[in-house]
């Protein structure tokens, strides 16, 4: 038997820790702002994935990054 996966609706901010650079979804997930590195007049995020830290441009995690 297989089991369909259902899409939630996108998480909202709903508020911002007072003096921190935290905020709080409406899925009950907490998040912090991210600083972009400027190289060349491009921004770039450092991002741990699959456990790497790498540098992504603001593009390409908008483009080619999984969702979910």
């Amino acid at each position: 038997m297989l089991k369909k996966l259902t899409k939630d609706e996108p998480a909202k901010i709903i508020a911002k820790v007072a003096n921190t650079k935290y905020t709080v979804s409406s899925d009950g997930r907490v998040f912090r702002e991210l600083k972009p590195t400027v190289i060349q007049g491009k921004h770039y995020y450092n991002i741990v994935v699959e456990g790497v830290l790498r540098r992504f441009s603001k593009d390409t995690l908008i483009e080619e990054l999984p969702n979910g």
